[in-house]
């Protein structure tokens, strides 16, 4: 019974529920109106039949994918040995269930709970189109058909920091139903905070990145627009009113500064982060294969590493934005091109790391014994050697946030990076050169800026490494 409202809640299309719903709550009870909400204030309306039908289309969808994993992650814990030992000793079904059969049936559930964050974006798209709600679903929507993709991409990255959010409870949660994880994360953690230099570099970024979320905060705060230029206050000193002075058009230093953390803090983890994937993807792609497919990937890393790096990054993004169809000037198309340009040059590193790492896993033996049961490749990689060797790429990639960032500010100083009015710390430092002598703080606070999330960067990734190598600790010592 069970299975069969399970697998009819799964069959069942978003919209024909939300159609159904309507038709119920619209046609026959006639509590609602079949499209838009009602006229009551926000939290009326979320409370009203047309709000509740929203979410109440996709948690029925939701509960019939939950359903079927939670019966079949409880029939294997029940079958484990220590809920026969609970039963044996007298335990009540209900202590047996809920104290020792559901947390550890919990930990895949909350894992791919988790990981269902993404798809209510695209379920709250269809649903909230048909019930004409104007939710964050309907928005993107209206964006895509409207070609603002300004907006669209504001709302996707949205979605991405809500899913990123989701995937962190997910593991804290983990943590706190695992006590064997428990045990292997405080040993990390502990290592990651005996490394005093990475320890407080993390919480500089942190501290950086909290900064950069709240720039529009601190502008309504200030009561100063950041990019709208102000000739009467060219070249303020600090004050109550400009806590760093003011820049030659007399916009506010700190908000420049804050505003340009957005533009660094993006790209450089946008860019570290696209080139690992395709460096994770290469890497294993030599390993598995190996033979001709090895030595052409290798032999394309070996070329991109003997190009000058810097003149040929500088020759792409000099290429006009307008000729391959891209917004000119517009900040999510500058963001999006250097992190395409750094990914297409930048993988090599984690490529080879992800390679040598994938062959010495492929000659342990419980990888042989996986390909001698016949595990196919996909599910090899993805079960045993993406785990063991992602702590290397995790490494790397931590190292070269600071790199990226480098490259940033060095486009942007060139005049091929960030274009104006947007702000950006390598753009600062080029407008600052011609105005050493009038207004030097002008160039030291951008350089300081760099200057600092480099060197965080670089001690926290270097904390990191010692943190998931428990061999670190005994070198130390």
């Amino acid at each position: 019974m069970v299975n069969a409202i399970a697998f009819a809640g799964i069959a069942m299309p978003s919209f024909w529920l939300a159609i159904l719903l309507i038709i119920l709550f619209a046609v026959v009870l006639g509590w609602l109106p079949a499209g838009g909400p009602p006229p009551e204030p926000t939290a009326l309306r979320l409370a009203s039949p047309s709000g509740a039908c929203r979410p109440l289309t996709l948690t029925v969808l939701g509960l019939a994918a939950y359903a079927r994993q939670t019966r079949a992650a409880m029939i294997e814990a029940l079958g484990e040995p220590w809920i026969r030992t609970a039963r044996a000793k007298g335990a009540s079904p209900a202590r047996v269930l809920l104290g020792h059969a559901f947390p550890n049936a919990a930990i895949p559930i909350v894992t791919v709970a988790a990981l269902d964050f993404a798809t209510l974006v695209s379920g709250a798209l269809v649903v909230e189109t048909v019930f004409a709600w104007p939710g964050m679903g309907k928005l993107l929507y209206d964006a895509i058909l409207g070609n603002d993709y300004n907006v669209a991409l504001l709302a996707l990255l949205l979605a991405a920091l809500v899913t990123l959010a989701a995937s962190l409870a997910a593991d804290i949660i983990h943590l706190a139903l695992d006590p064997r994880a428990q045990a292997v994360s405080g040993r990390a953690l502990s290592r990651f905070l005996s490394h005093g230099a990475g320890a407080f570099s993390a919480l500089v970024l942190v501290a950086l990145v909290a900064a950069a979320l709240a720039a529009p905060l601190v502008a309504q705060w200030l009561g100063h627009d950041p990019f709208a230029p102000d000739l009467f206050k060219r070249f303020a000193p600090p004050s109550a009113e400009h806590p760093l002075g003011t820049d030659e058009l007399g916009r506010d230093l700190l908000l420049r500064l804050l505003y340009g953390a957005r533009v660094s803090l993006t790209v450089g983890l946008g860019g570290a982060v696209a080139s690992a994937a395709i460096g994770l993807g290469v890497g294993l792609a030599a390993a598995w294969w190996g033979g001709a497919v090895d030595a052409v990937l290798m032999r394309l890393a070996d070329g991109i590493l003997a190009l000058p790096s810097l003149p040929l990054l500088i020759v792409l993004a000099a290429i006009d934005p307008a000729r391959i169809g891209l917004p000119r000037g517009a900040l999510a198309a500058d963001l999006a091109r250097i992190i395409v340009i750094v990914a297409l040059f930048g993988w090599v590193k984690v490529a080879r790391i992800a390679r040598a790492a994938a062959l010495s896993i492929l000659r342990m033996d419980y990888a042989r014994a996986a390909v001698a049961l016949g595990v196919s490749p996909a599910r090899l990689l993805a079960r045993h050697v993406v785990p063991n060797l992602a702590v290397h790429v995790a490494v790397a990639t931590t190292l070269s946030i600071g790199a990226v960032i480098l490259l940033e500010s060095v486009l942007s100083f060139l005049g091929l990076g960030i274009q104006p009015p947007a702000a950006s710390w390598g753009a600062m430092l080029a407008n600052a050169q011609d105005l050493v002598f009038s207004a030097p703080m002008a160039a030291v606070w951008p350089g300081l800026a760099i200057f600092v999330t480099v060197v965080a960067t670089n001690f926290a990734g270097d904390a990191l490494a010692d943190a998931l190598d428990p061999k670190a600790e005994t070198r130390r010592g």
